[in-house]
């Protein structure tokens, strides 16, 4: 307790300095409309980065999750194909009934 007293006196005049300057500061900020939107665009930058910062990192975090889900449609995808017939081939049906192939004359 001894030493925080000491550390007062002994830094009185940088202590009052910066509690004028800090009082001087919310007094000019306060009276113009110039300075305060200056301060408040200062801030919302500030701040803006900081949920940017920590925005990266939730997403991050959250890569597992979506690592997992995109896993378990894959299967799934991957099932839906393979277990399914392949439509690709679909038998041809002849609409001419009768007429054989062997007759019918192709011209190139």
């Amino acid at each position: 307790m001894q030493q925080i007293f000491n550390f007062i006196f002994k830094n009185s005049h940088r202590l009052l300095f910066l509690l004028l300057l800090g009082v001087s500061l919310v007094l000019t900020i306060q009276a113009h409309s110039y300075h305060r939107s200056k301060i408040i665009t200062s801030a919302n930058f500030f701040t803006g980065g900081i949920y940017e910062r920590i925005n990266s990192v939730s997403e991050y975090l959250n890569l597992k999750v979506q690592n997992e889900e995109l896993a378990k449609e894959n299967a799934r995808l991957k099932s839906i194909i393979f277990n399914t017939k392949d439509t690709a081939s679909i038998a041809k049906i002849d609409t001419i009934k009768g007429v054989k192939k062997q007759t019918l004359l192709c011209q190139k």
